[in-house]
């Protein structure tokens, strides 16, 4: 008859001894040991203030959004209108959809501080380039810079 043997555990009557309770209080990353925080009323305070902290900020940075939205819209009705004012009088020269053929200057290389000199030459034209002072509004130019820095290569 074959006889079972059976080892001793050092799981008690109550659950494992201490040192294995601390044991499995530890998290293994890589060779170090890393204890897992006890909990206590101090912690507990500190978590609950962040998590309303962050909640704070995170309402606090939607209702600074909300007037974002607005004047995005604004500013795509402009672009929109840009590019019918471009359409109709720049693409002749500087291309489709401001893709110049070499002959002219690529706007879509204007940066945001080339405002003055934009506009400068569009009312007083450069070059080749006719002047459009009496052709095109103040509001018609400024929709074509919109239109022009929505497709610009730097933002």
């Amino acid at each position: 008859m074959a006889s079972i043997s059976c080892q001793s555990s050092s799981i008690g009557l109550f659950g494992p001894p201490a040192a294995s309770r601390e044991a499995d209080r530890r998290q293994r990353v890589g060779n170090i040991d890393m204890p897992i925080p006890a909990k206590n009323a101090s912690q507990t305070k500190d978590v609950s203030w962040r998590v309303r902290a962050y909640a704070g900020a995170m309402v606090a940075l939607a209702a600074a959004l909300s007037p974002v939205t607005t004047a995005s819209a604004q500013d795509s009705a402009k672009i929109e209108a840009g590019e019918n004012v471009f359409n109709t009088n720049c693409a002749v020269c500087h291309g489709d959809q401001l893709v110049s053929t070499g002959q002219t200057f690529d706007l879509r290389r204007l940066k945001d501080g080339d405002r003055a000199r934009f506009d400068n030459s569009v009312r007083n034209g450069k070059n080749q380039m006719p002047p459009w002072k009496g052709k095109l509004t103040d509001e018609e130019i400024d929709q074509v810079w919109h239109y022009i820095r929505a497709n610009a290569y730097q933002k």
